[in-house]
């Protein structure tokens, strides 16, 4: 599985990092501007990202803002889409009903593992025996 992780909050990310690499490669982002330059570097390669990783609140670039840029690369290059999973602090009802348009999944932090893991099972990015480590 290829992985991009977008988050500015450094302990966030080292858990995302450190939970996702057992599964495949994992590169980071912890801006919008680097985050869309990967994205679309991955996509013009023909080797797009599986999964990706959103933060709503980017220092640059809002969260929702950068899902539909990213959805309109997918588009332009008629790429299959990637899994697009929002992983927020913020759980207040605008922001899952925005999210939910724009993405697979909304997971609110702190992350839980084994929710995290369902999700990845869930949306077929790694099978259910995977996680018997």
């Amino acid at each position: 599985m290829k992985t991009l992780l977008i988050e500015d909050e450094f302990v966030s990310l080292e858990k995302l990092v450190a939970l996702l690499c057992p599964y495949g490669h994992v590169s980071t982002a912890t801006n919008g501007k680097h985050a869309l330059d990967l994205f679309g570097q991955a996509i013009r390669r023909g080797k797009p990202f599986d999964l990706v990783t959103f933060d709503l609140g980017l220092p640059d670039i809002p969260g929702h803002t950068l899902i539909r840029s990213m959805n309109k690369l997918e588009n332009g290059y008629k790429t299959k889409p990637c899994v697009k999973f929002v992983i927020s602090g913020n759980n207040d009802h605008a922001s899952v009903m925005n999210c939910a348009k724009l993405c697979h999944a909304f997971i609110v932090k702190p992350i839980r593992r084994e929710l995290f893991i369902d999700r990845l099972e869930q949306f077929g990015l790694i099978p259910a025996e995977a996680t018997l480590f």
